[in-house]
């Protein structure tokens, strides 16, 4: 895959109006989504169904209650981590979801901890992952969430803090040639947008 310039500019994760409820919140937010371009958008088996992800590099103002997990890309100079999941495939999007009154931030330090056993520096939000139903047909109780992706540095590996529930989920620090070989063409398309991202906040100081 071809590492095009992806434009990015910060995403806020705040609520413009403050919705009281997460449909409404959806419904708000829809016309802004639609007013920009996917870097990528494909279909994903879930328990939920088949759900249309897309992923957006935009300021585009993410409302707070449709952000239901929080993820990173985990950079170190010039490698980043790699998580091998027990069913082989790699990924380099890390985290999870939000306990309840917890703030993304600390929502997405505790994942990686848990999860890869890094303690991360300042976090960057540079993008998101918009879910949707794909067919006219969608649940009664279905609403669209989004999970923020943030985009921060790895300062020190801690084995300690692994969460042993998380079963068989590896991380490794790779070089970005090697991780675009290793990952799906959706992560492909996110680690490009993390890297364009990284070179906008090295230029900009």
């Amino acid at each position: 895959m071809t590492d095009r310039p992806i434009p990015t500019r910060p995403i806020d994760a705040r609520s413009v109006a403050a919705p009281s409820s997460q449909a409404e919140a959806a419904a708000a937010f829809a016309p802004l989504l639609a007013a920009h371009e996917p870097f990528f958008d494909h279909e994903v088996q879930r328990p939920q169904g088949r759900l249309r992800v897309r992923g957006y590099a935009a300021a585009i103002p993410v409302p707070d209650i449709l952000v239901t997990a929080v993820r990173a890309v985990v950079f170190r100079g010039s490698r980043v981590v790699v998580l091998s999941e027990s069913d082989g495939t790699h990924h380099v999007m890390p985290g999870g979801r939000r306990e309840p009154g917890e703030g993304l931030e600390a929502t997405v330090r505790r994942e990686l901890l848990e999860e890869c056993g890094w303690r991360v520096g300042a976090l960057r939000p540079f993008a998101f992952l918009h879910f949707q139903h794909p067919g006219p047909a969608a649940p009664a109780d279905w609403c669209d969430f989004a999970n923020l992706i943030y985009l921060t540095e790895g300062a020190n590996y801690d084995r300690r803090s692994l969460d042993p529930t998380q079963g068989k989920v590896r991380s490794m620090l790779m070089s970005t040639n090697a991780a675009f070989g290793a990952v799906t063409d959706r992560h492909r398309a996110i680690l490009t947008a993390a890297l364009s991202a990284k070179r906008a906040a090295s230029a900009g100081g």
